[in-house]
């Protein structure tokens, strides 16, 4: 990838019209009503009224040093909510202006001059300082405010196309794009010089033989470059054609954001590196599963893809990315997909967990009548009961003695069985397993809370105080909490007694035991 430094070129049809303009020895004024215009007068004054923002403006455009300057013209325009005053000087003595931004942000970039000469009127006062044209910097000013944000901020337009060029090229292309109209570019970096900023350009001056010496001379300036080094420089462009706003009604201009790279603009050009993202599935039960990324590539490369650690059960599609199939239970570690433009390759690695959710049995082997009295066999073979139908797997757990760690073998699951900790409220039952996190119990940081289903799948109806599996060897015989809330009120969430099995919905506030899980074996 390139080191880049960003220079945007905004190319915009500005909209002149004409509005209502003031009488004898008043200020010249003029009403906003789609774009206006209005001239100076012998005091440098012009008054600008617009309804749409409910704000005027009276414009003091003076010299360098402070004398009035009459004659120039004022045109506004508004887009995004912003004022945009366009102050140009027919004559060609001094550089042109442009002022775009709120009018709290104008009024602290053109700050009107404290003198008794000038007296402020009402609404807001900007002070504009005209500076004397000089040969090399021709059409180009200084005095822009907040340009690029402007012209960047409607986001609606047409067409993204990029190219490579050296600087002559970059000239050639720019003096393409327009011939008559007026053009704003804005320069945008980190610069010592902040005037260097922003410029105005007048679109005649892109055919006027001044043009190229003036854009060069401003490309060194931005970025520090020489005669050398500029014929050296290589630059990006990528244009787009806005279909609204003020400054672009009926489709017309373009804005170009230019990138100076330091890669050569060779056969090979500097090339993009795709990028791949999206969001796999990294835990889920035995069954369909499948994953398709999303890929980008800046040049519009043809992109293809590979996979690392592929399943054995999945197939994969080296020309979408796609990675589908029936999975079956086991941690697959490391599934890297890659996807390559042919020079450059990015990737998106994740882990995946597939459990079997089989139903288990429950573990109760004997039935009872309704009085409680124990049924024999042969009755409890026709009693309709669990203990009859004895439906489902076994269970099959295994405890580490050494870490208290009890592993769910059908269903991938890792369970804490150190003695049960304090009670707490369901808001800071996660805090618990957080803990086991931070002390990386078992070797093991992403311990957290069990869903309801998980922690239901250790019950052992076979047992009482508590009811669980004899491998669990620290467990309370009371109110375990869930991960999960319970929908009928929000103030409640699901837990499960291990005294008796018994799943329930209590209050969030009360204070239960926590036994936290792990995905994984």
């Amino acid at each position: 990838m390139r080191s880049v430094c960003i220079l945007i070129i905004c190319l915009a049809f500005m909209i002149a019209g004409c509005g209502g303009g003031g009488g004898g020895s008043s200020t010249p004024s003029a009403t906003y009503d789609g774009a206006v215009t209005v001239t100076t007068d012998s005091s440098g004054r012009a008054d600008i009224v617009s309804s749409s923002l409910g704000v005027s403006y009276e414009i003091l455009a003076v010299d360098g040093s402070g004398n009035p300057v009459s004659g120039v013209t004022v045109v506004y325009s508004e887009a995004d909510g912003k004022s945009i005053i366009f102050i140009k000087d027919g004559t060609g003595t001094y550089d042109d202006v442009i002022l775009i931004g709120t009018p709290t942000e104008l009024s602290a970039a053109a700050p009107r001059f404290l003198s008794k000469v000038y007296a402020k009127s009402a609404g807001y006062n900007l002070g504009v300082t005209l500076q004397n044209r000089v040969s090399s910097a021709v059409g180009f000013t200084s005095n822009a405010y907040d340009l690029h944000k402007v012209y960047m901020s409607a986001g609606t337009g047409t067409g993204w196309a990029t190219d490579c060029y050296t600087t002559s090229e970059l000239i050639t292309e720019l003096q393409g794009m327009s011939t008559s109209k007026e053009a704003v570019i804005s320069f945008s970096g980190t610069l010592a010089d902040t005037d260097l900023q922003y410029l105005k350009l007048a679109g005649l001056w892109f055919s006027n033989s001044g043009f190229s010496t003036a854009m060069q001379t401003r490309l060194k300036a931005v970025y520090g470059l020489d005669d050398a080094t500029l014929a050296l420089a290589n630059f990006q462009m990528t244009c787009y054609e806005p279909t609204s706003g003020a400054l672009y009604e009926g489709g017309i201009g373009t804005i170009c954001k230019i990138t100076k790279s330091t890669s050569s603009c060779s056969s090979s050009g500097t090339n993009n590196a795709p990028v791949i993202s999206g969001s796999p599935t990294t835990y889920q039960k035995t069954g369909s599963y499948s994953f398709t990324p999303s890929a980008t590539d800046a040049d519009s490369d043809s992109l293809t893809y590979s996979i690392a650690n592929k399943p054995g059960w999945a197939t994969f599609s080296t020309s979408t990315g796609a990675l589908t199939g029936t999975a079956t239970a086991g941690i697959y570690e490391g599934i890297t997909i890659n996807v390559s433009d042919g020079t450059d390759i990015d990737s998106l690695t994740f882990d995946l967990t597939i459990v079997t959710w089989a139903l288990t049995k429950t573990g109760q082997t004997s039935c009872w009548d309704s009085a409680g009295t124990l049924l024999s066999a042969a009755e409890c073979l026709v009693s309709g009961q669990d203990g009859s139908y004895q439906m489902g797997s076994d269970p099959s757990f295994t405890r580490d003695n050494t870490t208290g760690i009890v592993t769910d073998n059908l269903n991938g699951l890792m369970w804490q069985d150190t003695a049960a900790s304090a009670t707490s409220d369901w808001s800071g039952a996660p805090d618990v397993c957080e803990a086991l996190n931070t002390s990386t119990y078992g070797g093991y940081t992403d311990w957290r809370l069990p869903t309801l289903d998980e922690l239901e799948s250790i019950v052992d109806f076979g047992q009482d105080s508590p009811a669980i599996n004899t491998l669990f060897q620290n467990t309370s015989s009371g109110n375990y909490w869930s991960s999960n809330a319970y929908v009928v009120n929000t103030d409640n969430a699901w837990y499960v007694n291990f005294n008796y099995g018994l799943t329930i919905a209590n209050i969030k506030i009360s204070g239960n035991f926590v036994r936290c899980v792990r995905s994984g074996q």
